[in-house]
């Protein structure tokens, strides 16, 4: 990988980060894998993390339209993928299984 911003090839790292990505119609907050130029800290997704990314957007929406267990009706709902499958609000801890 080179950084477009400083033509760094070497020194990256990648960090879980919240993303605003909208989908149909709709913005939304995930926390996903990201890349980041540890020299000017320009942000990137490869292909393998883009996936990951609509992945959890994807998941947000099938939560928000068949509804989150135990889940806070008040709550603006950050989901993150839970262990073992499913996702889960951090804020709530509201869940969905597949």
């Amino acid at each position: 990988m080179i950084c477009f911003q400083c033509d760094n090839e070497t020194d990256f790292e990648v960090k879980e980060v919240e993303i605003e990505q909208e989908y149909h119609g709709v913005t939304i907050k995930v926390l996903t894998p990201l890349t980041i130029c540890k020299c000017c800290g320009w942000q990137c997704l490869d292909i393998g993390q883009t996936n990951e990314l609509l992945k959890r957007v994807k998941n947000y929406s099938n939560c928000s339209t068949k509804g989150l267990y135990d889940a806070d009706p008040n709550c603006r709902h950050f989901v993150v993928g839970a262990s073992g499958g499913g996702t889960k609000c951090v804020k709530c801890n509201g869940w969905f299984c597949y």
